[in-house]
């Protein structure tokens, strides 16, 4: 902990695992597509979009803003994680109660509002989960085999048990199965350290955690409602046609978002264990290792657009390669992002990230409804870009005058 061999390790365990649980995820997708039809696949892919969005409220940024203190000593992990646990289901309670009212009022039949409430029991078993919290305690290994575990039971369940469309209602178990494998693998990883975690109760620490974690969780969805704004507005103004393309050209730059997101949570425990020049150091060699790694990913995805458009999805996706061109200059400032994310959580930021998030969506909002109109997806995606500098920009403004870093001009110029 708190070495940049440390960091990188982390992150490469954690990336190796997340491409292990995508693929495995990925197949259980192909099969219940196949397995369900059009009319039986479609409530799944509702109701698990729908899902992410609840899952913001239990997640609430909990164990994000405990990783930092769990790294800074260690000992504190078993009480802190029995504490946020508590909190975490808790949350996870209300947010299936208010999952299955949103679901009757989403639905437009019987049969949907029940598949749709049948997914709310998946939160209470992803709220089991301690998940970021042990990046603080060094256990990528194990988190990234929990990861795998969990999509590896959902494949098991779907292949054994979703035949036809009649099999709809089995999905969230399913689905909950995955989740409850993760948290326990996770969980029993760690009772030989520290023996068995049980939630507990704790109201005072679950008010300072709700303090810190909230700014993150507002700030998730600021991002998250990114990619889903362009899309409503791309269906309602143009066309699912056209919503189509921009989906497909946006699912490589989300895995490089993904892959951002973990090497920036591999940096915040890092980085929070370290001090002084160790932490100015580490900070210097992850902004420059990360800008220089994804402008080359980036350049590498837009010259390839065309390429990768045909090969995955077919000559009728042509119209996507020109948006995954545009969209691929995202990820070097997304990559950047992360960095300064975690320098600013790590300095106890999170009300001022929460508000370049917010700032970076409002960009996006404004910038999409005229953009669509006069230049279409592609203007999109533009938009989508000029967001990620902004967010940039407003992170490494607020890093650097809260003087927690000097500038990224000065990283570059220091050596190695």
């Amino acid at each position: 902990m708190g070495t940049w061999r440390g960091t990188v390790k982390s992150f490469l365990i954690l990336l190796a695992g997340e491409g292990a649980a995508r693929a495995l995820g990925l197949f259980s997708v192909v099969l219940l597509a196949r397995a369900l039809g059009p009319h039986g696949f479609g409530p799944v892919v509702f109701a698990t979009s729908l899902l992410a969005w609840f899952w913001l409220v239990v997640d609430n940024g909990t164990q994000v803003a405990a990783t930092p203190d769990i790294a800074r000593d260690p000992s504190t992990f078993a009480p802190a994680v029995q504490r946020v646990l508590g909190l975490r289901i808790v949350l996870g309670l209300g947010a299936a109660a208010a999952l299955v009212l949103a679901a009757q009022l989403a639905s437009n039949t019987e049969t949907s509002a029940q598949v749709y409430s049948l997914f709310a029991i998946a939160l209470p078993f992803a709220a089991l989960n301690p998940r970021w919290m042990a990046l603080g305690v060094g256990e990528s290994r194990l988190l990234a085999l929990g990861n795998v575990a969990g999509q590896a039971a959902v494949l098991v369940g779907v292949v054994v048990l979703v035949h036809d469309d009649l099999d709809l209602n089995r999905v969230p178990f399913i689905v909950a199965a995955g989740e409850l494998t993760f948290a326990l693998v996770l969980l029993g990883g760690l009772a030989p350290r520290f023996g068995l975690l049980l939630p507990c109760v704790d109201i005072a620490s679950w008010r300072r955690t709700l303090r810190k974690g909230v700014p993150l969780m507002v700030g998730s969805a600021s991002r998250g409602a990114l990619l889903s704004f362009d899309l409503l507005v791309i269906v309602y103004a143009i066309g699912p046609g056209a919503a189509g393309y921009y989906g497909a050209a946006v699912k490589p730059v989300l895995f490089a978002g993904t892959a951002a997101g973990m090497f920036a949570l591999s940096l915040l425990a890092s980085y929070s264990a370290a001090s002084g020049d160790a932490a100015l150091q580490l900070y210097r060699r992850a902004a420059r290792s990360a800008a220089a790694v994804a402008i080359v990913a980036a350049v590498c995805l837009a010259l390839g657009a065309g390429l990768l458009v045909d090969v995955v999805y077919g000559d009728e996706f042509d119209p996507a390669a020109t948006v995954l061109a545009i969209l691929a200059l995202r990820i070097p400032f997304m990559a950047l992002s992360g960095v300064y994310s975690s320098v600013l959580i790590a300095g106890g930021g999170q009300v001022q990230l929460m508000q370049n998030n917010i700032a970076g969506a409002a960009v996006n909002v404004v910038g999409v409804l005229a953009a669509v109109k006069l230049a279409g997806i592609e203007g999109a995606a533009a938009v989508s870009v000029l967001s990620a500098v902004v967010i940039l920009v407003l992170n490494v403004r607020s890093a650097t005058r809260s003087g927690l870093v000097p500038g990224f001009h000065t990283a570059v110029r220091a050596p190695w």
